[in-house]
């Protein structure tokens, strides 16, 4: 059995920071967040690709202008990209396109990486009016291994598409024999993709497909797309258009099916989507908003869940929602929107995107970094998709041998009580968990209360028909270790010593609606006084919302014992 395609990290490292001197490196490793500062030489907006090697060490970035190597300094030979009027305009910020750019490690060579980016120039689209956008995409090769392991760039300026394109969109997905890519681009003002198949670092085939609606100018330089986790759609959102869906065929490269979702939105430009690793729910946002949809549904456009609005943080500037991006972990991060909120020093994140509902566990300005943002996150494809077993595509000998990885989570009113979120890859068909007191579950999203403080070994067994995987980790299990609270508004709302109220520290609450850890609604109040009665609720995990009477909401969670 073949298991070339398995085990990939090349996404374990995201580098963000407005600053060309200081910047923000996270990191996934062991399935984890954690941050640090590092020393850079370029700025990053919105188009940020991160490059980590098979084993998860960083290799190199790219901001749309500039490649930056292993220590995050100017990399050997990246000068003379073709770029157009890019550098001219965007020098001191970085490219502000979503997805402007992707890399993808080298079929051929592992040591090797392959970066598809575009140049831009002047485009008129009527008399006496004109835009910029990019007119060709091109790739260039990168060598970790030189300039003595730092990298270096071997190739560049190859082109592959000559087409007035849309300035946002390069998204990729794995072809059906789990070794090649499929590239997409959108044409500007158009319904026509063009479609790249690459194999073995070259493009083989190359051809373009009309479908769907029109995309209107401007529209799509706020607009992103994506391919779920196992490349079966593409899913393509603006906040005008609306969330346009297309299933995927991984053997030939075509879209069928399209379907347009609408929507009433008013936050403004530059959203974004992403979607759960089990491909069930899609996030869309706007500025000020976040909604989550049901694609499993035969009417995806009547499973919309409203899940927050922003709530008025800054630091410095308003700390909007924009450019979601699934990360290893299984979490969904969502960035600052800079065009209409300022720089921020956080980032948003969706905890469990795979539960509906307010369940997902939305926390906004969840995570501090140390340095100010614009707009970007790192523009990953899934690196970890492998074939489809049985399908006519599939004539390499690669299987999809499951994976095993896991996060916990703890709870932090009971650290005795612990979430496990399996994040196996490769088409595990059962999960087995052994939580190292002696119990079991085969549930794929347990969750576990031990009896007592102290150490365990928790693990994690896949299977399906080409094989199996066992992934632990050891857990340290007391008071102190238990998770710190999540950020929620406490000059709303808090909850009471005695487990029977939440206490209202706000007069003007003209409703307030409990959630239960489904995302069901359990109960409404309306015109609450100085507190809230919740005796009646059983014991469990709770999520609350609170309309004041200007309309503005917020939200919190809170544990009922």
């Amino acid at each position: 059995m073949n298991s070339l395609a398995f085990g990939q990290k090349h996404d374990f490292n995201w580098v963000l920071g407005i600053s060309p001197w200081k910047g923000d490196l996270l990191s996934f490793h062991d399935f984890e967040l954690s941050i640090s500062v590092v020393d850079k030489s370029t700025p990053f907006d919105n188009t940020i690709v991160a490059m980590s090697s098979k084993a998860g060490e960083f290799v190199f970035s790219y901001n749309g202008l500039n490649i930056q190597d292993k220590v995050l300094d100017t990399m050997q030979n990246s000068e003379g990209f073709e770029l157009g009027i890019l550098p001219n305009l965007y020098s001191t910020t970085g490219a502000p396109f979503t997805q402007g750019s992707i890399a993808l490690p080298s079929q051929k060579d592992t040591d090797q990486f392959l970066l598809f980016y575009w140049d831009f120039d002047t485009y008129i689209y009527a008399p006496d009016s004109s835009s910029v956008a990019p007119f060709h995409l091109y790739m260039a090769k990168i060598d970790q291994t030189g300039n003595n392991g730092l990298g270096s760039v071997i190739e560049k300026n190859r082109l592959l598409i000559s087409d007035t394109l849309a300035n946002a969109g390069i998204v990729a997905t794995k072809h059906a024999n789990g070794r090649d890519w499929w590239i997409v681009v959108p044409e500007v003002v158009s319904n026509r993709y063009h479609t790249l198949l690459i194999s073995k670092d070259s493009m083989v085939q190359s051809f373009s497909q009309s479908i769907g609606i029109t995309w209107p100018l401007f529209l799509d330089i706020s607009s992103q797309s994506i391919f779920l986790n196992d490349g079966s759609k593409y899913l393509r959102f603006s906040d005008e258009v609306g969330l346009q869906i297309f299933d995927f065929d991984r053997c030939s490269g075509l879209f069928s099916n399209p379907e347009l979702v609408n929507f009433d939105f008013d936050g403004g430009y530059f959203g974004g989507l992403s979607a759960s690793r089990d491909c069930r729910f899609v996030y869309v946002s706007d500025r000020l908003n976040l909604y989550q949809y049901d694609l499993q549904s035969t009417s995806i456009g009547n499973t919309k869940i409203f899940i927050a609005t922003y709530d008025g943080f800054m630091n410095p500037g308003r700390c909007l929602f924009s450019n979601p991006q699934l990360a290893p972990d299984g979490r969904i991060y969502l960035n600052n929107n800079f065009y209409q909120g300022g720089v921020c020093k956080n980032l948003h994140v969706i905890n469990h995107p795979e539960r509906q509902g307010h369940g997902c566990d939305f926390v906004q300005h969840g995570i501090d970094l140390n340095t100010v943002t614009l707009s970007g996150l790192p523009n990953n494809p899934n690196y970890r998709l492998g074939p489809i077993d049985g399908s006519p595509c599939d004539t390499l000998g690669i299987d999809n041998i499951p994976l095993a990885a896991f996060r916990y989570d703890k709870d932090s009113s009971d650290y005795l009580r612990i979430e496990f979120t399996e994040l196996a890859d490769h088409e595990p068909e059962t999960w087995y968990w052994e939580f190292g007191d002696g119990d079991t579950s085969w549930q794929r999203y347990p969750v576990h209360v031990y009896d007592t403080a102290g150490t365990y070994q928790a693990c994690l067994t896949v299977n399906n028909q080409n094989g199996s995987d066992t992934y632990c980790k050891t857990m340290q299990l007391s008071i102190s270790s238990a998770s710190p609270v999540v950020k929620s508004d406490e000059n709303l709302m808090y909850y009471a010593y005695d487990a029977q109220r939440l206490i209202l520290k706000n007069n003007e609450i003209d409703q307030v609606i409990i959630f239960d850890a489904s995302g069901k609604i359990v109960h409404q109040y309306a015109q609450p006084r100085d507190w809230i009665n919740v005796s009646i609720l059983k014991n469990g995990f709770y999520f609350w919302q609170a309309i004041d009477k200007k309309g503005k909401q917020k939200s919190g969670r809170f544990v009922k014992m």
